[in-house]
């Protein structure tokens, strides 16, 4: 072997020497990533069936946010009893009670404008729905636990479309085991697919719009006119058929626009429905 070739090895050796090392102070960078994250979040290495199954238990200190289950409305406006849930082996979005943390708690949900003193002015919760909590503390006796509605997993329920009216839907939690839930939940529309804005027209396009149903219109201009449907259509309940399956969404901080019997809806609806022509 000539001196050129030891060169060359020691030169390759060396770039090796390099990349290993570069590979090392990786691993040691995530060791210590890891180290710092088990001393910041440790309720991600805490077994919880270990903890005390206790209001205000550790669990609801290192873990702020854990999923309940909505089981009734509560005495006071905006609160309600609900079931501590955890997720169930390795089958995602499969939940259950969860007999070792604290099996009833009451939730307030979230008030969406005012003082907040009447049902209305809070975001209802469908009972039977997953939604996610915080723990905010306790009173000096630890007689009551308060936590807070903070939102849904996904950001959005799933329901079913019982009815169609001009401006909202009503419709009905979509459960575990796809069981309905018993309450009706109204739910706006989205603003193009509603009759207010647009009967009378406030939207300054020139067009006249008249409404045969929720879901059937004739807009004319200059003359000529042409009749809309609702494309996809949304299916009512026939049979064993429970109606479209629909995705909807709280508005908080915000409004709707929409009222039911002088009560604010609070859930709207949007997806790729559209009028068109017939």
């Amino acid at each position: 072997m000539n001196s050129q070739e030891l060169r060359a090895i020691e030169q390759s050796f060396g770039r090796f020497k390099r990349r290993l090392k570069e590979q090392a102070g990786r691993i040691q960078d995530l060791m210590d990533w890891k180290r710092e994250a088990q001393r910041r979040l440790p309720a991600l290495i805490v077994d919880p069936l270990a903890i005390p199954a206790a209001p205000g238990s550790p669990i609801f200190e290192l873990q702020q946010i854990v999923t309940a289950k909505i089981t009734a409305a509560g005495a006071n406006p905006g609160e309600y009893t609900a079931t501590v849930r955890r997720s169930v082996g390795d089958t995602h979005g499969h939940f259950e009670n969860d007999p070792d943390l604290v099996t009833a708690i009451t939730v307030k949900s979230l008030p969406v404008s005012g003082d907040g003193t009447q049902d209305h002015e809070f975001i209802s919760l469908p009972v039977g729905a997953h939604v996610h909590v915080r723990w905010e503390g306790g009173s000096a006796d630890g007689s009551e636990q308060f936590y807070h509605f903070v939102g849904f997993p996904g950001g959005k329920i799933a329901a079913r479309v019982q009815s169609v009216d001009y401006d909202h839907l009503v419709v009905r939690l979509n459960g575990e085991g796809g069981v309905l839930g018993d309450e009706n939940i109204y739910v706006a529309k989205s603003e193009e697919l509603r009759r207010s804005p647009f009967s009378p027209n406030t939207t300054g396009d020139g067009k006249t719009y008249t409404y045969a149903s929720p879901t059937q219109r004739t807009v004319s201009q200059g003359g000529t006119s042409e009749t809309q449907v609702i494309v996809p259509a949304y299916r009512i309940p026939s049979g064993a058929y429970k109606g479209s399956l629909i995705f909807i969404s709280p508005v908080v901080g915000g409004s709707t626009d929409v009222e039911v019997g002088g009560n604010k809806v609070h859930y709207v609806h949007q997806d790729a429905r559209a009028w068109a022509k017939q």
